[in-house]
């Protein structure tokens, strides 16, 4: 009989210390998800500032000298598993200080508009690195020297870039990384300056903040 009543005592003891242990189990996996929740990206507005560098043989390359310039970006994650969906638009400008090259220009702003997908790899609990491929369009609005007339040049543009951002908080995150641009022009020239004229590579380094929508 007593030996009955140890066994009883043991099988209460073992079954109420798996109770305590289920709910502090679940307890935690709840807690466990809503931070998870918390740090999941469903959507982020963003502004960096970037500087263009052009290389080769181009007229921007060769003629121009670039300024600092402001990108903002919209971002959709988990549009399928970890893909993401960007719009973005990207303004600069720049100084002629080869005209020979050029014509009567005395200065233009660049203006790029482009939509892709990008790919998201979460490294830590912080840091996540997001490479994207975007297309677009690119515009050249130029001042003419002496005359406050207004012409155009337009094109085309394929962008990649890799960036990574850091979590502030729940809203809050910084982002840097560096973007390559292949841009094709539709610029009147002779010919034999086709490739000058229409065809310019860069890359960009940038820095900015993202807020979580």
């Amino acid at each position: 009989m007593y030996l009955n009543f140890k066994i009883i005592l043991v099988l209460l003891f073992t079954t109420q210390l798996a109770w305590t242990q289920q709910n502090t189990n679940t307890k935690e996996q709840i807690e466990t998800e809503q931070k998870q929740e918390k740090r999941n990206l469903k959507h982020t507005l963003g502004l960096s500032f970037f500087q263009p560098i052009y290389y080769g043989d181009n007229f921007i390359n060769q003629a121009y000298s670039l300024n600092l310039g402001f990108d903002i970006d919209l971002i959709a994650y988990n549009i399928f598993k970890k893909f993401t969906l960007h719009i973005n638009f990207r303004f600069n400008s720049g100084d002629v200080n080869r005209p020979e090259l050029v014509g009567n220009i005395d200065s233009s702003n660049f203006t790029r508009i482009s939509s892709g997908f990008g790919y998201f790899f979460q490294l830590n609990e912080k840091i996540h690195l997001l490479p994207s491929l975007n297309v677009g369009y690119v515009r050249l609005r130029n001042q003419l020297n002496f005359t406050e007339e207004i012409s155009r040049d337009d094109g085309i543009f394929i962008g990649l870039k890799v960036e990574a951002v850091y979590t502030i908080n729940n809203w809050l995150y910084l982002n840097l990384g560096i973007g390559n641009d292949f841009d094709f022009f539709n610029i009147e020239s002779a010919p034999q300056d086709d490739a000058f004229f229409n065809n310019a590579l860069s890359i960009y380094p940038f820095v900015g903040v993202k807020i979580k929508l």
